[in-house]
């Protein structure tokens, strides 16, 4: 989102492009505190107002810091399958790992229509690779089924 559009709301009664930011990265802070056995009781309001949160900058440093606090929280983790707590219902860790996901894929598609509306075009997706690596081709679903890395795989149906 450019700059100057960071304060864009589609409507007036939701969040800016900048706030549904510092809500996604609030998200993962509270996901990492809670497969950690904690709770992140943070306020989204004073997090929405704080003066050092209302630049791009700003924000995807905000954005990224969280990220990297789950990512190493889950990387930390002995045991996935061990029970912790999501607000009032029992769950795995893993679970709230991918319920941080979820959130993310949510949020990637109100972005996207958010840009839409301000006249630009949303990025590729980029779920895996980051910028400056070198993305992997496609290959055949046969050539796939066929290789180690997926007959090395442990299905799980939720």
């Amino acid at each position: 989102m450019p700059e100057g559009k960071y304060e864009f709301k589609p409507t007036p009664e939701i969040l800016s492009f900048r706030e549904e930011a510092l809500h996604l990265a609030s998200g993962n802070f509270r996901y990492a505190a809670m497969i950690a056995g904690g709770y992140d009781a943070s306020n989204l309001k004073e997090i929405y107002e704080r003066p050092e949160l209302q630049s791009k900058k700003a924000v995807i440093a905000f954005v990224s810091r969280s990220y990297d606090i789950m990512i190493n929280q889950i990387n930390s983790e002995s045991n996935l399958n061990q029970t912790t707590y999501y607000y009032r219902w029992n769950c795995s860790k893993e679970c709230l790992a991918r319920k941080g996901f979820e959130h993310q894929s949510h949020h990637r598609g109100k972005w996207a229509i958010y840009l839409r509306l301000v006249g630009a075009k949303p990025p590729g997706e980029q779920l895996i690779w980051k910028d400056g690596q070198k993305t992997p081709k496609d290959i055949s679903q046969k050539d796939w089924k066929e290789s180690k890395e997926y007959k090395s795989y442990i299905q799980k149906v939720d």
